[in-house]
């Protein structure tokens, strides 16, 4: 049995399958406009993004180019893109063909289905819209040329109301910014190579968000400043088409929260460093864009990181060397001026505290626990000038100097503003022993006290999940009041899968125990200079946050936020206070 039901709004017909319970294994779905010549239906297997994102290429591209869908038994809806088969403004019947394979053999469907024209508008004549130096049209898709001096595209659509943006990607990835005139906050958009088979999956339509837009509204478009900086290896892309969807839901949050996750924190470790190297920090209002960017995340608590002892500053610092002048080669292999840049333009600790205290959320200034990054341009004086306090690149806290030198730095954080102070000890925890530990929190707890006055100032510790020198070091202060906060950790993917239960118990003595989310799926390994590691699907991210919360976690920690940020599958995925 068929069902068959035109989504007049997004521009898709859906077509279910029924075989009254029976598997299904694949179809062939056609159109004809007058009963003999048939052509493929461009099938979007899924619209849902995860499933997009797992099913094979193989599978997606048969399907959107052939109109072959597979079924592994269970059939499921798929989606007719009219926009792809020129029918998206038709008016009249169409004749469809639905061949059904089963263990049966194959059966065939015949039926009449009667077309509107759809509400939808695509954008994707630009020969309208590139008048501006830096971009070109090649086979009807908007490209950028590669030239430094770009600048932004702007097209108006000439409607108002709310609306969904997707864009149309005929093939490949990607990179760039997209921001529209009524907001003013440039959003990153890179959606790219590090999930499997995602770049060889043809006509791809990926949402960006909603807006609001009037007659005089502009969607703006510009390549990052990476793929400026690097047009080869970080390429803009192509962009087939601009989709715009009514969106008649209301802008209000009709999601449905667990009322027992309501009081729970999302915050989100912000790393400068990465920020400036993708996409350039140097001005107050940039800083101030990305805060808003975390904002609309879902963060109550941002967690900034300034500096990894041992390393140069981010941060004015009268202690550490400050990261003013040089590069160093970042986890794709090439060199960045932006992180120098952003430190010799503005104190990228005292903007985000302002930002935060504007927008409504605590800031916390974070720092890694050690990382020398010896015979490079981060390598501090410390580093230099005592590698005996070191061990390969990690300093060491069994000396009364290096525990001083980090505890002042800790003591620059509160004096600057800030409302808590976190520490990562998972960059890097090694070699450091229980007394070792002990001493250094010690001496750091001795410094917020001091520096404090009458604001409580709140410490958090990242730390290796089921580590037994760290669970010892940490529980002892957690009983003595020291530490507000725990997050247990991996190094940077999701697996191990851990339990949050050996630490639930620190609750009792008021310390708060987050969930993680890491930055990265799964870590593929190093290659000529690069560090590749897959992005997580949003289905993991959801999967991982219930089971946190579940266990009895008081919030949600995410690693390397700025990640999830641009990418536009997992942008809106970690408020839960929005999921469906």
């Amino acid at each position: 049995m068929i069902s068959i039901k035109q989504m007049i709004n997004d521009g898709f017909v859906e077509i279910r399958i029924s075989q009254n319970l029976k598997p299904i294994y694949g179809a062939k779905i056609s159109y004809s406009l007058d009963g003999n010549v048939w052509n493929p239906c461009s099938i979007f297997s899924y619209i849902d993004a995860d499933k997009m994102l797992r099913c094979s290429f193989w599978e997606w591209n048969e399907a959107v180019i052939y109109g072959n869908v597979k079924f592994n038994g269970s059939g499921h809806p798929v989606y007719w893109n009219l926009y792809l088969n020129n029918l998206h403004k038709y008016t009249g019947d169409i004749k469809i063909c639905i061949k059904v394979l089963t263990d049966e053999g194959i059966t065939e469907y015949k039926t009449d289905v009667e077309l509107l024209p759809c509400k939808t508008l695509y954008i994707s004549d630009w020969n309208q819209y590139v008048l501006e130096k830096g971009w070109k049209i090649e086979s009807g898709y908007l490209m950028f040329n590669g030239d430094e001096e770009v600048k932004a595209l702007t097209i108006k659509p000439g409607i108002s109301g709310r609306y969904k943006i997707y864009f149309g990607i005929l093939y490949g990835i990607i990179h760039m910014r997209v921001s529209v005139s009524n907001e003013k906050i440039r959003y990153p958009f890179i959606a790219e190579r590090n999930r499997p088979e995602f770049q060889d999956k043809y006509h791809k339509e990926i949402l960006w968000k909603s807006v609001e837009l009037d007659k005089n509204s502009a969607i703006e478009i510009s390549p990052t400043p990476l793929s400026i900086r690097e047009p080869e290896k970080w390429p803009f892309g192509s962009i087939h088409y601009i989709k715009i969807v009514p969106d008649e839901k209301k802008k209000e949050n009709t999601g449905y929260v667990n009322p027992k996750w309501s009081d729970k924190t999302l915050a989100l470790y912000f790393e400068p460093y990465s920020w400036a190297f993708l996409y350039n920090l140097e001005k107050k209002y940039e800083v101030k864009e990305t805060m808003k960017l975390f904002r609309e995340m879902g963060a109550n608590e941002i967690h900034t990181q300034v500096i990894r002892f041992g390393s140069k500053a981010l941060h004015y610092s009268r202690i550490a060397e400050r990261h003013s002048k040089g590069a160093m080669m970042g986890d794709d292999g090439t060199f960045s001026p932006g992180p120098a840049s952003m430190v010799r333009s503005l104190d990228i600790l005292r903007e985000t505290i302002d930002a935060c205290s504007e927008l409504g959320m605590v800031h916390y200034a974070n720092s890694g626990l050690t990382n020398c990054y010896p015979g490079t341009d981060l390598e501090e004086k410390i580093s230099r000038q005592h590698p005996e306090w070191r061990t390969g690149n990690i300093l060491r806290y069994n000396v009364q100097e290096t525990r001083q030198y980090a505890a002042s730095i800790i003591g620059e954080f509160i004096e600057w503003g800030t409302h808590g102070v976190s520490i990562d000890c998972m960059r890097y925890p090694y070699y450091h022993t229980e007394e070792d530990l002990i001493s250094l929190f010690m001496e750091i707890h001795n410094v917020i006290n001091k520096m404090s006055g009458k604001r409580k100032i709140p410490l958090t510790v990242r730390i290796p999940a089921g580590d037994i020198v760290y669970y010892k070091v940490f529980e002892t202060l957690a009983k003595q009041g020291i530490i507000q906060c725990v997050i247990p950790s991996n190094l940077l993917s999701r697996s191990p899968i851990f339990s949050l239960r050996p630490y639930i118990g620190w609750k009792d003595y008021g310390c708060r125990v987050f969930g993680i989310i890491d930055g990265w799926l799964t870590h593929l390994g190093s290659f000529s200079n690069s560090q590749i590691s897959l992005y997580r699907y949003p289905s993991d991210i959801k999967y991982d946050i219930r089971r946190f919360f579940n266990e009895g976690a008081d919030g949600i920690f995410v690693y390397q936020a700025d990640g999830y940020c641009a990418d536009p599958f997992t942008r809106t995925v970690l408020d839960w206070k929005n999921w469906k």
